[in-house]
Order: C-alpha cells, then structure tokens, then sequence
C-alpha cells in the first residue's frame, strides 16, 4: 500500500473520532442541562408539597374547624340523643 494511502485512511479514521467525540460531548452536555432542569423542577414541587401539606394541617386541624364552625354560626350541642339501631328498623308496632 502506499504511503499516501496510509495517511488518507489515518486523517479519515482521525477525523471520525474527533466527530464522534464532539458528538458524544453535546450528548453528555444536553442530558447534563436536562437533568439540572430536572432537579430545579423537582426542588420546585417539594417546596410546594411542603407548603401543601402546612396548609393542610392547619386547615384539618380541630382547632381551625372549631373556629370555622363557630363562624358559620354552629354551636355545642346541649343535649346528645342516642337511638337504638335495632329498634330504628322499619316494623309494625
């Protein structure tokens, strides 16, 4: 083989590889941009589930439904009636 030859082949063979690691290299970069989305977006959402779930307990909590209630004018009950289940059942008397 000549010489020359040689030195065609090398330069193409070098110059796939030095294509292939740019390629590899703006991969590497662009799931590397991906995944810092990622985790800015997933840092977002617990932020907000904490946030939810403050606001949950303290709209759950017996204190703010008493004062809630007591708002929209419910009262204490004075007197508790209890019935009797197996008498409550449609019968003749």
């Amino acid at each position: 083989m000549n010489i020359r030859k040689i030195k065609h082949i090398s330069l193409l063979i070098l110059g796939v590889l030095v294509v292939g690691t740019v390629v590899a290299a703006i991969e590497t970069s662009t799931y590397g941009a991906m995944l810092n989305n990622k985790e800015a977006e997933l840092a977002q959402l617990e932020a907000e589930n904490r946030e939810l779930v403050s606001k949950y307990v303290e709209a759950t909590s017996l204190s703010r439904v008493a004062e809630v209630s007591k708002g929209m004018g419910m009262v204490k009950a004075s007197d508790i009636l209890y019935l009797d289940l197996v008498d409550a059942v449609a019968k003749l008397p």
